[in-house]
């Protein structure tokens, strides 16, 4: 898989390891009835990982990877890309801009085909 901009987010990237998707983070929730799995990131990569209930903060077995169908860009300053990857290009994108106070649903090219998440338009981390 191609890196876009910046280097990857290392798999311990968790945002602050709460339920709640707060101030700074970059949230992905998963297509599942009621949304309850999510995954928060501090920083821009790959889409790695397994999917947290916020429910009762237990861990599943189920890869972040191709699985999620919104993303809540609570980031401090930057618009997040997610992006579908076809080998080393990029097949599709979707762009979220940042402060969003709830989950924007992915586009029917991208749902269920995330791949990776990148920081600012001008390549940040």
């Amino acid at each position: 898989m191609a890196t876009l901009f910046g280097s990857p987010a290392l798999a311990g990237d968790n945002g602050d390891g709460t339920a709640g998707c707060n101030y700074g983070e970059i949230c992905l929730n998963y297509s599942n009835p009621g949304g309850n799995w999510q995954r928060h990131f501090w920083k821009g990569g790959n889409d790695t990982g397994y999917w947290t209930d916020v429910r009762d903060s237990h861990q599943t077995s189920t890869l972040v990877h191709d699985q999620a169908s919104s993303l809540k860009n609570r980031d401090s300053s930057c618009d997040v890309l997610e992006v579908d990857y076809n080998g080393t290009a990029i097949r599709n994108q979707q762009w979220f801009a940042n402060g969003a106070s709830s989950f924007v649903g992915f586009t029917s090219a991208m749902n269920d085909k995330n791949d990776a998440h990148w920081r600012c338009r001008n390549g940040g981390v």
